[in-house]
């Protein structure tokens, strides 16, 4: 998701002749235009500009191209040389006293330090801000507000920063401006974007776009178009989607850059995966890989890889699918990326299960769970010392406010009374600084606490999950030699002895045969029901309810709404897996008479209840949270629903869950 910086035209304070100012002024806007992605033009329009601005002795109009030259050189990713030409711009701007000039270069140079000094940047921000709104320079005092937005948003403070936004926007509206209007908007939207208010954060992209469109600047298009295709990706609209993606990638080939070129080509390439393309993704995914390969910038050349990967294994093309991942893995290991190399084999790992390779699949399997662990443990550690950068930060805070407030106390030194106030002030200032320390020391022990907790309960239901299978896997292989294969023995021998006339006639090899059949198929319903595809969730349900009641004795009723049916089959799956969890556990565990389900459906909400009249659990005790549980809480995560436990002992057990 893309965050708009603005680099906006400033007033010039200076006022020129008619002829020459209109010439100057249409080629100071080429150049501005072309500071996006044309650098010939830049520089070569840039000289003539500059020699134009010598010739007139104007200080102003030639620091304003040495300000192109520095804004070209940040969208290229070079901020030391656009720091360079700032700081010129700033020399000139100095000389011919003009504050407009200044104030803007200024600005350009702490979103630059932005990334590295968050203290002085904000502090920075606001100087500039009152300068500019004291003189009603409103597009400087705009930018100004943008940056602190932009600035909170790194903080994770986006309430601050969405009120920032909100009041750049205001001054947008007043200059009548359809860039700086769509930019805010866009930023706007990103923010709603990231708290899942969907509908509200399209009605921003969407009114931004049209801004843009309106004035024909497709770098703001760009950026829009692509947040809305990330937008509709999330909320699974993929056709959209794709829509939104082609057009990104028409603006990206408009821009110029070779790098936001491949990005959109990527996306393309993800989207019509997902929209089942799998020809039109591997060809935009070879186009990124090209492009990187070009442009020699590595860093993400295995995701096209894996994207063409993943098409030829939803193709059947496994043997290809298997290679190309193979290849991906070895390109993101050679650039250490680690994020590639985790989802890399998470990849693998499925091609290898289509492919049948089973044996190999749990090896790699392993091998991606080790990886995510050892990522979640450095992810820990990055956000352990992220709250120790905040917590030096707003110790620096304190410090400098320390020190501002005792710089206050020796000025009031002449007047007693204000002397005494400023004395209260500080006080009361130190009380609250104390008091945020405490407050962060707390925050930072309980946060730590729970993500050990959360980590021990991650590696106990891995090895229970491990356990699980080579259970599960056991079973299986009695199941297929007990029965299976001893049943397939006597329908062989009685072939046998038929052949060699020791027996008259086959008698009872069909109902022999039969048996085996029955015996497959309930196997196969246990590792997956199929059912589900052919007969629907709600006859499912009602199918193993019958055969629990009719092998256990157990009395069980139900309510189903057939609307369960209309229900994806991935989560048709989750809610049958849940009943089949709690069954086995009130069979287990639970000595009960009777099993009730309910399957309701309110408002587009549906409501799924089980209850036992069995001796109950005791849900705070550990011995209770076991693999069943933990299962069960991971598929009710897997359907977005919120689950609800109620038991004690000898009281029985309820569960509800709610979900979309």
């Amino acid at each position: 998701m893309n965050k708009v910086y603005c680099f906006i035209v400033v007033l010039f304070t200076t006022f020129f002749g008619v002829s020459q100012n209109t010439e100057f002024e249409k080629l100071a806007e080429k150049i501005r235009q072309s500071t996006y992605f044309d650098s010939s033009s830049v520089f070569l329009n840039g000289a003539t500009a500059i020699q134009m601005a010598r010739d007139e002795k104007n200080l102003s109009k030639e620091g304003l191209i040495y300000q192109y030259y520095g804004n070209f050189h940040y969208y290229s990713g070079r901020h030391d040389v656009a720091m360079d030409y700032y700081d010129t711009t700033i020399n000139l701007a100095n000389r011919a006293k003009d504050t407009t000039l200044l104030n803007s270069t200024k600005i350009r140079q702490t979103f630059i330090r932005s990334e590295r000094d968050s203290i002085n940047v904000e502090y920075q921000f606001k100087t500039i801000l009152k300068s500019s709104e004291r003189r009603g320079d409103y597009k400087n005092a705009l930018e100004c507000l943008n940056g602190l937005g932009i600035l909170y948003e790194d903080k994770n403070d986006q309430g601050k920063a969405i009120d920032y936004y909100y009041k750049a926007y205001e001054y947008a509206q007043k200059l009548k401006d359809p860039y700086l209007e769509g930019m805010l908007l866009n930023n706007i939207g990103l923010i709603k974007f990231r708290n899942e208010q969907y509908d509200n954060a399209i009605t921003d992209f969407k009114k931004g776009a049209e801004l843009s469109d309106s004035i024909d600047n497709f770098r703001l298009s760009f950026n829009l178009q692509n947040n809305m295709g990330l937008l509709y990706e999330q909320t699974e609209e993929f056709e959209k989607s794709l829509t939104h993606f082609l057009s990104t990638l028409k603006n990206a080939k408009r821009l110029g850059f070779p790098f936001n070129i491949a990005i959109s080509h990527i996306n393309l390439s993800n989207s019509y995966i997902l929209n089942e393309d799998y020809e039109s993704a591997i060809k935009h995914a070879d186009s990124t890989a090209a492009i990187f390969e070009q442009i020699n910038d590595l860093r993400h050349i295995a995701k096209p890889y894996f994207i063409k990967a993943k098409a030829y294994q939803k193709t059947d093309r496994l043997k290809l699918a298997l290679s190309t991942a193979d290849k991906a893995l070895r390109l993101a290991q050679e650039q250490n990326n680690t994020e590639d190399i985790v989802n890399g084999h998470s990849l693998k790992t499925s091609i290898l299960k289509s492919n049948g390779n089973y044996e190999e699949a749990l090896e790699v399997y392993e091998r991606y769970h080790e990886l995510k662990d050892s990522i979640s443990e450095i992810s820990n550690k990055k956000e352990f010392t992220e709250l120790q950068v905040k917590y030096e930060t707003e110790k620096k805070e304190a410090e400098l406010k320390e020190s501002r407030a005792k710089s206050a106390m020796k000025e009031a030194e002449l007047k007693e009374a204000k002397a005494r106030s400023d004395i209260k002030e500080s006080i009361i200032i130190m009380i609250i600084v104390i008091s945020v320390f405490v407050l962060i020391a707390v925050v930072v022990f309980f946060y730590l606490r729970h993500l050990k907790t959360t980590r021990e309960q991650q590696i106990k239901f891995s090895r229970e999950l491990i356990e699980n299978l080579d259970e599960e896997r056991l079973r299986i292989s009695r199941d297929l030699h007990d029965d299976i294969g001893q049943s397939l023995s006597v329908a062989k021998s009685k072939v046998n002895l038929f052949k060699k006339g020791q027996v008259q006639n086959l008698e009872g090899l069909e109902e022999n045969l039969g048996d085996i059949i029955q015996q497959a198929r309930m196997l196969s319903h246990r590792l997956h029901p199929s059912y589900l595809e052919k007969i629907g969730l709600k006859r499912s349900i009602v199918s193993l309810l019958d055969k629990i009641e009719k092998n256990t004795g157990i009395i069980t009723s139900y309510e189903i709404d057939s609307s369960v049916d209309n229900l994806s089959l991935v989560k048709q799956t989750q809610v049958y897996r849940i009943l089949q969890e709690c069954i086995n556990n009130t069979i287990k565990h639970a000595e009960a008479k009777s099993i009730k389900v309910l399957v309701s459906k309110e408002e587009g909400e549906y409501n799924f209840v089980y209850r036992d009249n069995g001796k109950g659990v005791d849900l705070s005790s550990s011995k209770n949270q076991g693999l069943g549980m933990m299962t069960i809480k991971e598929r009710v995560s897997k359907l977005k629903g919120k689950l609800q436990l109620l038991s004690q002992p000898k009281k029985g057990f309820f569960l509800t869950i709610k979900f979309q």
